[in-house]
């Protein structure tokens, strides 16, 4: 068998796995090469797959990150994620997000930036068993 695809599909691999073994596989990991279990980590969960929370998931996680902070991140990302959380939250924070949106351009920088803060406490959510992005196609036996 030839595992091909790099680093993006080792992470969706390592997805399936529940928190601690994955830790236990990234420990391991990180003993051979460090810099590859770090970009594991990184990919491990990416901006679109926040898309794949629930309703009440996402209230959760509105109130862990600051809005100012998700627009900032949600400059950059597709049509179909902006959508997903302005017509999940309430007007006034859309209202915020959009303003962030369609205001002044900022610096790539600054916008990858915010997108690591959320990224960060999105995967420290998941190791902690405080959020979970569903796939569609998960069974639960």
């Amino acid at each position: 068998m030839t595992f091909r695809g790099g680093i993006k599909e080792a992470a969706k691999l390592l997805t399936g796995l529940d928190p601690e073994g994955r830790v236990r596989v990234l420990e391991l990991i990180a003993q051979k090469n460090p810099e590859i279990a770090e970009l594991l980590k990184k990919n491990i969960v990416q901006m679109s797959d926040l898309s794949l929370m629930t309703p009440k998931m996402l209230t959760e996680f509105m109130g862990w990150i600051d809005t100012s902070v998700l627009a900032l991140a949600l400059k950059i990302e597709s049509d179909d994620l902006i959508k997903f959380f302005t017509d999940q939250v309430s007007s006034g924070i859309k209202r915020d997000i959009l303003d962030v949106l369609n205001g002044p351009k900022v610096e790539k920088s600054k916008v990858l930036e915010a997108q690591d803060k959320i990224l960060t406490l999105v995967r420290e959510k998941i190791d902690q068993g405080k959020l979970v992005l569903k796939k569609d196609n998960e069974q639960y036996v």
